[in-house]
């Protein structure tokens, strides 16, 4: 949804680019930590460090990549990454 004036945007943009490139990338790292947190407080407890990093790369990015490279990078992502690929 997207409910912001084009003005609006247009001023924001304007304010964010009279801050220093280092300050613009401070306020963007701040941003991504407090959604990946976000979406980690939503996972279940038991889950572990390799489902989380899946979980968190499908949540994130999943639409970024296609069918195959998502494959390629939870295998990764997961620490299976040393396995041999089986072919039939």
């Amino acid at each position: 949804m997207d409910d912001t004036s084009p003005e609006i945007k247009n001023e924001i943009r304007e304010r964010i680019m009279r801050f220093s490139g280092e300050k613009r990338i401070e306020m963007g790292a701040l941003m991504f930590d407090a959604g990946r947190r976000m979406v980690l407080s939503s996972f279940p407890q038991n889950m572990d460090d390799g489902e989380i990093r899946e979980q968190l790369f499908l949540r994130l990015y999943k639409d970024d990549f296609s069918a195959g490279e998502r494959r390629r990078i939870i295998k990764h992502l997961k620490g299976l990454h040393h396995l041999k690929k089986v072919t039939g």
